[in-house]
């Protein structure tokens, strides 16, 4: 993988949700689904437990349910990544929780998986300067004094994002 000399291109904030329910997480989840497509990459940002690997897991089932394939989808966190070849496109779900320098990267293939599939990635930060320069970044995090709940903030960056814009913008902005 080659470095991203690109770091400094600037977000387009889509979407931000506040005090989402695990329900709620997992209906977005849904709706990214459908319109994700070959190139795209989300990399989704968050502490322990905060629900990076249930978006991920919403996003894939909902794929392979509308194949007629029930699965389960673990998380990829001990082998790093899981590769969901039976969907078109097919999808990496990637988790690098356990990669201790970002030139462990070069061994994952990933900048081929960046063209050919759709890449979730979870503990994005790990990839240091390898980090795409086209993305979509969720950040998850739990509101204080709701542990149960959820705040989600989807950026987009780099170009070509029509596909995820609509679904976004149709989806009501909460601030409870």
């Amino acid at each position: 993988m080659k470095p991203n000399l690109n770091l400094g291109v600037e977000p387009k904030l889509l979407f931000v949700g506040k005090k989402y329910s695990e329900n709620e997480v997992e209906k977005l989840g849904k709706q990214f689904a459908q319109v994700l497509t070959v190139g795209d990459i989300l990399l989704l940002f968050g502490s322990e437990g905060v629900g990076k690997t249930y978006f991920a897991r919403a996003i894939i089932t909902a794929r392979l349910l509308e194949i007629g394939f029930l699965e389960e989808v673990p998380s990829p966190t001990y082998n790093i990544i899981q590769v969901y070849d039976n969907i078109t496109p097919p999808f990496w779900h990637i988790d690098l929780y356990r990669i201790n320098s970002p030139d462990e990267l070069n061994e994952l293939a990933l900048d081929v998986a960046f063209e050919d599939t759709i890449s979730i990635i979870e503990w994005p930060k790990k990839m240091g300067p390898y980090m795409p320069s086209r993305y979509i970044s969720v950040k998850f995090s739990v509101p204080e004094i709701e542990l149960s709940k959820r705040d989600i903030e989807i950026c987009c960056f780099g170009k070509n994002w029509n596909h995820v814009e609509a679904v976004l913008t149709n989806l009501q902005t909460r601030v409870d």
